[in-house]
């Protein structure tokens, strides 16, 4: 019995000195460490794309805005300047108008003085 409770004792003290040894080596893997970093720096850069993906769509989105506002604005100037157009028409009838009533006046005030 003795002898069984002797290589009982060596293996677990066999088995707690592997699993010391173990986790030493796995703290001190190269790879390991290696692999926390690339994904580390993996989800730095998901994070990043994301963060520029949401600027991205944002701006877009500004831009979609500012384009139809635009396009509202050319719109307004190009029915203004229609308007604009057709008082000039209306103006120059008017003026012309004026113009003819101004030269019969005028024919008018001739023949009175020849009559005078």
């Amino acid at each position: 019995m003795s002898i069984a409770l002797a290589i009982l004792f060596s293996v677990v003290i066999s088995l707690g000195i592997s699993i010391y040894f173990h986790s030493l080596q796995k703290n001190s893997d190269p790879m390991n460490k290696v692999k926390k970093y690339a994904d580390k720096r993996q989800e730095d850069l998901q994070n990043l794309y994301k963060s520029i993906k949401n600027d991205f769509t944002h701006l877009a989105s500004e831009f979609d805005a500012k384009q139809t506002q635009a396009n509202a604005a050319i719109k307004l100037l190009n029915q203004q300047n229609e308007a604009f157009a057709e008082k000039m028409k209306s103006f120059s009838k008017d003026i012309s108008s004026v113009q003819n009533i101004r030269a019969q006046i005028d024919s008018y005030a001739k023949v009175l003085e020849d009559l005078n």
